[in-house]
């Protein structure tokens, strides 16, 4: 049985997450770009050109969010969704326009990243980092 005492690690992450999540997002936001844009560009670019449900799994969304925040991005021209080789799947891939705002935005999403591992210090951040997969690989994502 958990300890009464133990804040609701729900409600901590949650509020974590929240506020983590403003921050990057005021960084990028003269770039045009929220955090998630600017995740799935990074993380699109890292794998290729993922199937949209890869590319979902990856970002541990589900599909239907995924497609929400693609729409906008398409329409950009950051992101292309193309029909892969073997018929009704789906590909993505960052387009040039995609790879060069990324490089860009890099210097704002820079800034949030080095003030909160500042914060922390690199070896206390390596642990909480640690921590955050032990998570997500406790609840069978990572």
């Amino acid at each position: 049985m958990p300890d009464a005492d133990l804040a609701c690690v729900c409600s901590d992450l949650r509020k974590a997450t929240r506020v983590v999540t403003r921050l990057y997002d005021e960084a990028l936001a003269g770039y045009g770009l929220t955090v998630t844009q600017f995740a799935i560009l990074r993380t699109c670019a890292r794998l290729g050109e993922p199937t949209l449900s890869g590319l979902a799994k990856a970002m541990v969304m589900d599909r239907t969010s995924l497609y929400r925040t693609l729409g906008p991005m398409i329409e950009h021209g950051w992101i292309e969704v193309v029909p892969a080789v073997s018929g009704h799947v789906k590909r993505a891939s960052v387009t040039a326009a995609g790879r060069e705002l990324t490089q860009t935005a890099e210097a704002g999403w820079r800034a949030v990243q080095d003030r909160f591992v500042d914060a922390f210090g690199r070896a206390d951040w390596v642990q909480v980092s640690a921590g955050l997969q032990k998570v997500l690989s406790v609840i069978g994502v990572g």
